[in-house]
């Protein structure tokens, strides 16, 4: 992949997840589990001038054919808030340099997200486990891939 000098680091990210996932019993080995993520820390812009806020709700299923291996599939949500300021870059203009005037403000985005994970259970309250969010999941052009490996605790 290749990317303009000031995106060289925005490629490819590695960010943490605080997340809530309750869990409700629907059967024997399934489960309905809505959960709610926020991004830690949020991520800045490569000019400086915005933060993203970004979280993701879902609505997953839980499908457990032994006690100790999930595997978890449903649909989800991502926000994005974006703050910025209002501020002058100077950007190549392909001859020089341009001011370019960035407004300040917030706005938001929000994305339809298809979810899978599995997740392992070392003890009763410890698990491990990997996910992956695909966006634009019907778009094979636009689509996009995020990953998580987590460390599970059950309070």
């Amino acid at each position: 992949m290749s990317a303009p000098a000031g995106f060289n680091t925005q490629v490819s990210t590695l960010s943490g997840i605080a997340r809530l996932r309750p869990i409700f019993s629907l059967g024997p080995g399934c489960t309905f589990e809505p959960s709610y993520a926020l991004v830690l820390p949020w991520r800045s812009g490569s000019d400086g001038t915005a933060k993203v806020l970004t979280s993701v709700a879902g609505l997953d299923f839980g499908f457990s054919p032994w006690h100790w291996l999930k595997w978890r599939v449903g649909p989800g949500v991502e926000s994005n808030w974006i703050f910025t300021q209002a501020s002058a870059v100077e950007l190549n203009n392909g001859t020089g340099t341009t001011a370019f005037y960035l407004p300040g403000g917030t706005s938001s985005s929000w994305e339809l997200l298809v979810e899978t994970g599995i997740e392992l259970s070392f003890f009763q309250s410890i698990s491990l486990g990997m996910e992956i969010w695909v966006a634009q999941a019907l778009g094979a052009s636009r689509r996009r891939f995020n990953g998580a490996i987590y460390l599970g605790v059950r309070l």
